[in-house]
């Protein structure tokens, strides 16, 4: 972590022509995210189980959002509970994106594929090509939050 002192703040922060920043709140979280430089998106997600229909048939109303990979990832991942909570991790980090460029759900999730290993080392491929300037991190809050 890197903690300007007062000084060197009165030096740089006058410089930044914009304080990005991001909001989002699901279930029992609310969050804020900022960056003076950089591009920031955050999205929480609530682990919600569909009231009305099976899992399957709840995130399938989500597969045009998803990629091949991403989808195969999806529903081979387990048990129900296990696949529901793999769908948000990913539909987390799609909103964060989105978010962060200021386009919102327009921009076709489809375009943007998450690869990972074990939820770390989180990399984007944006129209099948690798995106190295992006930074992912994706923590479970508790057992029902992303």
């Amino acid at each position: 972590m890197n903690i300007l002192s007062l000084q060197e703040c009165g030096r740089f922060c006058f410089d930044f022509p914009n304080f990005n920043f991001n909001v989002s709140h699901h279930g029992d979280y609310v969050a804020i995210a900022s960056e003076p430089l950089c591009l920031v998106g955050l999205d929480i997600v609530n682990f919600m189980i569909p009231e009305k229909e099976t899992v399957p048939e709840y995130i399938q109303n989500f597969l045009s959002y998803f990629s091949s990979s991403e989808w195969d990832r999806i529903i081979s991942v387990g048990n129900n509970e296990e696949v529901l909570a793999e769908f948000y991790r990913y539909w987390c980090l799609k909103e964060a994106y989105v978010k962060a460029i200021g386009s919102g759900l327009a921009y076709g999730l489809h375009k943007v594929e998450f690869h990972h290993t074990n939820w770390t080392s989180i990399s984007v491929k944006v129209d099948g090509v690798t995106n190295q300037q992006w930074r992912f991190w994706l923590f479970d809050l508790d057992k029902g939050h992303s």
